[in-house]
């Protein structure tokens, strides 16, 4: 096992323990299988590139956010390549927040921040702004030499 999958493992492990009333609003947590984690990523992505935005199913959205954690998320972007695979998940939320279903998405619009959050730690980039976790480019100091 490797360091980040190491890290991502504690990070979900701290959140849980730390969250446990909130998590699936009191009832007993189950893992969604990696298919199913693959099956929102595209249905997310569909939705972002022109889908209808499904408003009156915001709590269903929101509740499958909130299973996600720090290794289903890792899995996902391995097996899909893509190093912020939560970027369409917090778009979506976004999306909803603008249409004014604010008190729906706060809960897991903070759950999956966090979850972006600890991985983005977990690979040595802790030092994070709320916008840089939707993936836009990181904004460099004036003066900065680099490495």
């Amino acid at each position: 096992m490797s360091d980040i999958d190491l890290k991502a493992q504690s990070a979900y492990l701290e959140r849980r323990i730390a969250n446990l009333e909130l998590i699936c609003f009191g009832r007993a947590r189950r893992a969604p299988a990696p298919h199913q984690v693959l099956s929102l990523y595209v249905e997310t992505t569909r939705i972002l590139m022109g889908g209808d935005l499904p408003t009156d199913a915001v709590d269903g959205w929101c509740h499958a956010f909130l299973l996600l954690d720090e290794v289903a998320l890792l899995d996902l972007g391995r097996g899909c390549e893509d190093p912020t695979p939560w970027v369409p998940f917090l778009k979506l939320l976004v999306a909803f927040r603008a249409q004014g279903q604010v008190e729906a998405v706060g809960a897991a619009e903070a759950h999956v921040r966090e979850l972006a959050k600890n991985l983005l730690a977990a690979q040595g980039i802790e030092l994070v702004e709320p916008d840089d976790l939707l993936g836009r480019p990181p904004h460099v100091l004036a003066g900065f030499q680099g490495l």
